[in-house]
């Protein structure tokens, strides 16, 4: 999964960039060097990137079809983060972090509203 998150970074940064805000380009970047032992996608860059990608999903800005397959590697960059996170979780605690998460999108709304009303 990271390694197709890597290759995504290398491949797909052309439509990433009609989509991200340029410090998010850069995280994600960043993101990419880092080694499989340290690799980690916070959830507050993982709430911008799919914000960013329903408004640019919204607004057709870039072909849909291309956009959603664009962020099969992001999703799997997020899922091989959570799993390294979790690995030893009991599911209570995964059920605790999942909860986590949602309250992140909830926290990060205005993100989306700004972003969605200036385009």
């Amino acid at each position: 999964m990271i390694e197709n998150f890597r290759l995504g970074v290398k491949d797909l940064m052309e439509i990433w960039r009609k989509v991200l805000l340029h410090d998010t380009v850069v995280w994600l970047e960043s993101i990419g060097r880092l080694s499989n032992e340290a690799f980690s996608f916070p959830q507050d860059l993982w709430v911008r990137v799919v914000y960013d990608f329903a408004i640019a999903y919204s607004k057709g800005s870039v072909h849909r079809e291309h956009l959603l397959k664009s962020m099969i590697p992001l999703y799997l960059g997020r899922v091989a983060s959570f799993v390294r996170e979790n690995w030893d979780s009991s599911a209570k605690e995964v059920e605790e972090k999942i909860e986590h998460l949602c309250e992140v999108f909830e926290q990060m709304k205005p993100y989306l509203i700004e972003r969605w009303t200036t385009g």
